[in-house]
């Protein structure tokens, strides 16, 4: 009997939690992460139907609030990420602007045990915000090395999979 999509996402939901808590039995480790990957090609999809989107995001996004710091050339600065992906994130830069094409360094402060994030990458997008002191601004990472991408994969996926049925 095949295995559906919602089955996979129950158990990577259970997985991920163990994974979250520090407390996921090695021997589990690789599921894990094949379900992580499957869960969020499967995710990133159905985002792209809903939205009316072509399959341009290879990652699935989430709505998280979480504190950030960044460096740039220019600028020093702190913020709140607006989403995060495997593949980057948006945040709000309050009392700083970023321009588009920056080199940047962040520290995003990720939950619970998943611990601080420490990327590079390139600013692709900015905006100032309505009160014009500050930018919203979209990072591509550039630089993500493997159990930062774990623990991305964690935070993102974790907030999303519990909410998504494959029926949808």
């Amino acid at each position: 009997m095949a295995i559906t999509m919602g089955e996979l996402i129950r158990e990577f939901v259970v997985l991920n939690h163990w994974y979250t808590q520090g407390i996921l039995p090695p021997g589990q480790r690789q599921r894990w992460e094949d379900l992580a990957q499957i869960v969020d090609v499967e995710l990133a999809r159905f985002e792209a139907r809903e939205l009316g989107l072509d399959m341009r995001r290879s990652a699935t996004r989430a709505l998280v609030r979480l504190p950030v710091e960044f460096l740039s050339a220019a600028v020093v600065g702190a913020g709140e990420t607006v989403d995060l992906s495997c593949g980057g994130c948006a945040f709000n830069a309050s009392d700083h602007h970023l321009r588009t094409g920056d080199e940047i360094e962040l520290t995003v402060r990720l939950p619970g045990r998943l611990g601080p994030l420490h990327p590079t990458g390139r600013v692709r997008w900015a905006i100032p915000s309505a009160d014009l002191h500050g930018c919203q601004a979209g990072v591509a990472f550039a630089a993500v090395d493997d159990l930062e991408r774990e623990a991305l994969a964690a935070c993102v996926l974790g907030k999303v999979a519990p909410f998504f049925t494959a029926e949808a």
